[in-house]
């Protein structure tokens, strides 16, 4: 007959590698059996090593398994919550290389560069007409319009890295600022008559 191997509550915790309290608790949940003697009474205190080995690897199979257990909730929590500051720390980092910009700043950007291109399309005719009063001809006329054309929308295609940055620190507060449903242009335009007034 295989010997028995009898250990304490201290024992079992050692073996397991958890704290005491752990195996009190497993024992209330009727994880853990107390041991018994040849007469079948009960041990108080006292486990069979081998069952209980057993009874715990099953216990925390079925708790991963499950999902419930909070050992294991707290693990995937703790482990979603290092992933989520690894994610931020990265995108600060990329934000402070310039490879990375705030939604506000691109559309600021954007917004100001598409503005100074209609404002110098619009401008065309004035600044052009007097030129063409009494010109006949059309290659003449085309380049003319075709050239101040170009230098208004050049504006857009020079979009530099630097564009981005300088917008950072101008705009800082919208930045920083969490959305509360205005768009940046109607901030600007919010901030436009406070001044004037």
């Amino acid at each position: 007959m295989a010997r028995t191997f009898r250990v304490s509550t201290n024992e079992l915790a050692k073996q397991l590698d958890i704290a005491p309290r752990t195996v009190r608790e497993l024992r209330a949940a009727e994880v853990f059996a107390y041991a018994r003697d040849k007469d079948g009474r009960v041990l108080r205190g006292r486990f069979e090593l081998q069952p209980s080995v057993l009874a715990y690897a099953r216990h925390v199979h079925e708790r991963d398994a499950s999902g419930s257990g909070s050992e294991s909730e707290w693990t995937r929590q703790r482990i979603r919550k290092m992933r989520a500051d690894a994610d931020i720390s990265e995108l600060n980092l990329k934000e402070r290389k310039g490879e990375l910009h705030a939604a506000p700043v691109i559309l600021a950007v954007l917004t100001s560069m598409i503005t100074e291109a209609k404002t110098g399309l619009q401008a065309i005719p004035s600044r052009v007409s007097a030129r063409l009063v009494g010109e006949t001809d059309q290659k003449k006329i085309y380049a003319t319009l075709d050239g101040e054309i170009e230098m208004a929308l050049r504006r857009i295609s020079d979009l530099r890295a630097e564009n981005f940055g300088r917008q950072s620190k101008e705009f800082p507060q919208e930045i920083r600022s969490e959305s509360n449903g205005k768009s940046l242009t109607s901030r600007r335009h919010s901030r436009k008559r406070r001044a004037g007034k």
